[in-house]
């Protein structure tokens, strides 16, 4: 039963920590599952999973970028982004 315990937290601990660490913003396993699907990550090689982070990756980055220079506060652009990012 102790063992049981034991294995259980360790895994919850484990699972908790961030996948990816990008800008000073953590981003869980659940991110990926909600941009993907988790029945997509789960049923997918590691090769698959490596494309899908890295996919995840550039999408956050053109995000960031795209705030950096403002393009949130062009009337047309912020329509779309508002969308997508409902």
């Amino acid at each position: 039963m102790k063992h049981t315990i034991c294995i259980m937290l360790f895994f919850q601990l484990l699972l908790s920590k961030p996948l990816i660490i990008m800008n000073n913003q953590s981003y869980p396993i659940e991110d990926i599952y909600k941009e993907y699907g988790k029945k997509e990550w789960t049923g997918a090689n590691k090769n698959q999973q490596k494309e899908l982070i890295n996919d995840f990756i550039n999408r956050r980055l053109a995000v960031i970028e795209s705030e950096r220079i403002g393009l949130q506060n062009k009337p047309d652009i912020a329509k779309n982004y508002m969308i997508e990012n409902s």
